[in-house]
């Protein structure tokens, strides 16, 4: 049963972010490589955890391919960081910003 509304087709440029909500504020490339940083060393923890708590052999191999598989997106996200800067033009986990000082 069709309601009549619709909702709004999303492009590719959808998620273009110039401002964080929670923050309210520009992202930073350096604050988001540190926190990437910070998210790779839970991810180590959870692989620990993994190897010795779950006993099930294949949940312990997905739950650690799935960690390292994370923790290599982070890294290759957050190598990425590093000039964008200089370029004004910055992508993390497909979202664009403007980082500060760079115009709008």
């Amino acid at each position: 049963m069709e309601t009549g509304r619709r909702l709004p087709r999303l492009s590719r440029t959808a998620p273009r972010l110039t401002t964080v909500a929670l923050m309210g504020r520009e992202l930073d490339p350096e604050l988001l490589r540190w926190i990437a940083v910070g998210v790779m060393a839970l991810a180590v923890l959870g692989i620990f955890v993994a190897l010795r708590f779950v006993r099930r052999v294949a949940l312990r191999i997905a739950i650690v391919a799935a960690l390292v598989g994370f923790g290599a997106l982070l890294w290759f996200q957050r190598d990425g960081l590093q000039g964008c800067v200089d370029r004004c033009d910055c992508r993390f986990l497909g979202y664009e910003f403007t980082p500060p000082g760079c115009p709008r």
